[in-house]
């Protein structure tokens, strides 16, 4: 072997070498065949070689010899042999593309994209590809824009191609446009000045024009697709007029929805300078003059006033939307009362949110937050904890929820501020059971209950609410194990106790909790029932399907 006699290899590299090969060419000549047989070949043969040619450079070997060209061969050998089986699979062409490429073996790839392109037109990834390398590796434009143009025509809905072949004919104009600068000192008359006058147009952006407006005809209501057109348009120098074109045809679009409008803004002009910033706010209180009753274009002049620093401002824009719209929405009166809060305002915050739960009685998410600023005031000014009105509030809030999220929402805020100041312990079981009444499957609220009960009341009575609690649907693996741990911390555990919650759990969440039936089998255990552990061992194979696949494996 070359590999051995160059000393680049030992003989029993050698071998396991072959050995190796032996293995895979056995696999391919089955009769059931995998491709990532194939692959799994093509990766340890690529390693292989790039282990060789780095001994080969630590040795300081310079020659070259049949081992440089019989590794590159090989594979390939192997992913020909592979894309004969598996003509349509694009990942595996993508695969063979990118080894060309990384082994040098760059004119091989107008053969591998005309046949991976053959047996896959449809593939908008291979086409790109084709044409990048056409464009960049070989400097064709003519063949480049080729492969594009066929690519549209045999996928015209495609957005990522259309995209792709503006970029093109931008890259074109601009890679002319420095070709026609540096020939800009030649004598008038010759035959280089002569080729930058006749492109001129195209060098302006002439095609890709065309190329906006045929995008324009085929998606003409994708306002967030043209957006990402213009943002492409603006990275790329020298096509401004181009750019402007697009912009002017945008804004009609724009001016039927409020969030087209501001995202269309934002693109104008807050490009993240003092300027930029201040030329959008200006743009979105004309935008406001004009549509005064949208609550969405009021929101974003708010946002971009607390962006600029401009609290003060803020608060009138809000006050303005207020009067204009009638309702601001929900997330605008969070907004407002954030950034009140961010600048210590706290007690104009809780004027707000106030507000905001009056023009929003059913929203949970506005009482909870109107309820979290009234305590944060409190700590913020040592004032004492107004337990009975955030009670009030919550409690109100909790009657007008529709939803069980939005209870929960609220009873947790609820039992937090009751906890937190120091709720009596009448009024707190009170919260858990109108709590459980709203949301009787909610298993966080048992879990609270249940701990709470645990940390302050007697054996009989917590026992008394598990018993209660536990059976009813939605408990969780973890509720029922927290009462198996409390049980257990007893001074003289019952087990019967505890065997009662474990079937519970094995009878609520037995199917889908493999933890369940772990802690039930340590349990029995540790009681040296070993009996009930074979059993408990197959009633968990056959119930819990996570249980099953972790024995069998």
């Amino acid at each position: 072997s070359d590999v051995y006699k160059r000393q680049i290899f030992s003989q029993n590299e050698v071998r396991s070498i072959i050995k190796k090969r032996r293995n895979f060419e056995y696999k391919l000549r089955r009769k059931q065949i995998y491709k990532v047989d194939y692959i799994r070949y093509a990766e340890y043969e690529t390693r292989l070689d790039l282990l060789r040619r780095k001994r080969k450079t630590r040795f300081g070997a310079k020659k070259n010899s049949i081992s440089d060209y019989s590794g590159v061969k090989r594979i390939h050998g192997i992913y020909n042999r592979a894309l004969m089986r598996y003509k349509n699979d694009v990942g595996m062409w993508a695969q063979y593309v990118m080894f060309c490429k990384n082994s040098g073996s760059e004119r091989l790839l107008g053969r591998v994209f005309a046949s991976a392109l053959q047996h896959n037109p449809l593939s908008v990834e291979l086409w790109i590809d084709a044409a990048t390398v056409e464009f960049e590796l070989n400097g064709n434009m003519e063949n480049a824009r080729a492969l594009m143009q066929r690519a549209i025509r045999l996928n015209e809905d495609s957005q990522r191609l259309w995209m792709e072949y503006l970029r093109f004919e931008l890259l074109c104009a601009a890679k002319l446009r420095e070709r026609s600068n540096l020939l800009g000192g030649a004598a008038e008359g010759d035959e280089q000045s002569q080729q930058q006058a006749s492109h001129k147009a195209f060098v302006q952006g002439a095609v890709a024009s065309v190329v906006v407006d045929e995008i324009f005809a085929k998606f003409p209501a994708d306002f967030e697709y043209i957006l990402q057109i213009s943002a492409m348009i603006r990275e790329l120098t020298g096509f401004q007029e181009l750019l402007q074109s697009v912009y002017d045809r945008l804004h009609p679009i724009a001016a039927a929805d409020a969030v087209s409008q501001v995202a269309l803004l934002q693109h104008l002009h807050r490009d993240g300078s003092e300027g930029g910033n201040s030329h959008y706010v200006t743009s979105l209180r004309a935008a406001v003059e004009v549509q005064s009753g949208d609550a969405r274009l009021w929101a974003a002049l708010a946002e971009a006033l607390v962006a600029s620093g401009d609290v003060a401002g803020m608060a009138v824009a809000y006050s303005e939307a207020e009067e204009a719209c009638g309702s601001i929405l929900v997330s605008m009166w969070l907004d407002w009362a954030d950034a009140l809060q961010r600048s210590s305002q706290f007690d104009q915050a809780v004027s707000v949110l106030k507000r905001g739960v009056k023009a929003h009685p059913t929203s949970a998410l506005m009482a909870q937050r109107f309820a979290s600023a009234i305590a944060a005031m409190a700590l913020a000014t040592g004032a004492g904890f107004p337990l009975q009105e955030l009670r009030s509030i919550l409690e109100t809030s909790l009657e007008a929820c529709r939803n069980n999220q939005d209870k929960e929402l609220v009873c947790r805020e609820l039992l937090r501020v009751l906890l937190l100041g120091g709720g009596s312990p009448s009024e707190i079981v009170g919260c858990f059971e109108a709590g459980l009444l709203a949301v009787p499957r909610a298993s966080w609220l048992k879990q609270w209950f249940v701990g709470w009960a645990a940390s302050c009341q007697g054996y009989k009575e917590v026992m008394a609410l598990m018993h209660r609690v536990v059976p009813t649907p939605g408990s969780s693996a973890e509720l029922f194990l927290e009462c198996v741990a409390y049980e257990q911390h007893q001074q003289t555990p019952d087990p019967s106790v505890i065997r009662h919650f474990f079937e519970l759990a094995a009878q609520a969440v037995g199917d889908s909790s493999a933890k369940v039936w772990d802690e039930y089998i340590r349990f029995a255990y540790a009681s040296n029932d070993l009996l009930a552990v074979a059993t408990l061992q197959r009633r968990a194979s056959q119930a819990c399907e996570d249980f099953a696949k972790r024995g069998s494996a």
